[in-house]
C-alpha cells in the first residue's frame, strides 16, 4: 500500500470479517477433549500452548505486579475479553452512527443533549452518560388542551 493511498473503512472492516471467518473454521475443525461447561462461581484451569515472548511479557508484567504468572495470563485474557465485547458494541453503534442516525444513536447510549447558544449561533453538545445534566421526560400530552381551551385557540 503506498502512503498516497487513502485508507478506507469497509476495506478494514472486510479484513477483520475475512481474519475472524478463518478463526471461527479453524475452530471449527479443532481436535481435542470437547469443551466443558463453565463452573458457576469456581475458578476453572485450562491449558494454553504460548511462544517464549509472549511467555517473557506475561513473565515481566506478573513481577512488576507481584502477581503468579497464572493470575496475570488470566487478568490479561479477562481484559482481552472486556474489550472485545466492547468493539463489538462500539463497531455496532457506529455502524448506525454511519447510517445517519447519530442523535438516535447517541440518545439511546444515554448521552443526554444540551442546547446552547454562543455569538448568535446554536450548538447542542452531548454530556456522557451519567453526568450530572437532566434528561427530560416531558410529554405534551393534555397541556395542549388545557391552554387552548373551550374554544380551540390558546389562551
Amino acid at each position: 500500500m503506498s502512503t498516497t493511498q487513502k485508507l478506507d473503512p469497509a476495506d478494514d472492516q472486510k479484513r477483520i470479517d475475512q481474519a475472524m471467518a478463518k478463526l471461527e473454521a479453524e475452530v471449527a475443525k479443532r481436535v481435542g477433549r470437547p469443551i466443558k461447561e463453565a463452573r458457576k462461581g469456581r475458578r476453572s484451569r485450562i491449558s494454553v500452548d504460548i511462544s517464549g515472548p509472549t511467555k517473557a511479557r506475561i513473565a515481566s508484567r506478573a513481577k512488576a505486579s507481584g502477581r503468579t504468572i497464572a493470575r496475570e495470563a488470566e487478568i490479561m485474557i479477562e481484559g482481552f475479553v472486556v474489550y472485545l465485547e466492547m468493539q463489538e458494541r462500539n463497531r455496532t453503534t457506529l455502524e448506525e452512527m454511519q447510517r445517519g442516525n447519530v442523535e438516535g444513536a447517541l440518545w439511546r447510549l444515554g448521552y443526554t443533549p444540551i442546547r446552547h447558544v454562543k455569538d448568535g449561533k446554536a450548538w447542542k453538545l452531548w454530556a456522557e452518560p451519567g453526568s450530572p445534566f437532566e434528561r427530560s421526560e416531558f410529554k405534551p400530552e393534555g397541556e395542549l388542551e388545557a391552554m387552548r381551551g373551550a374554544k380551540g385557540k390558546p389562551k
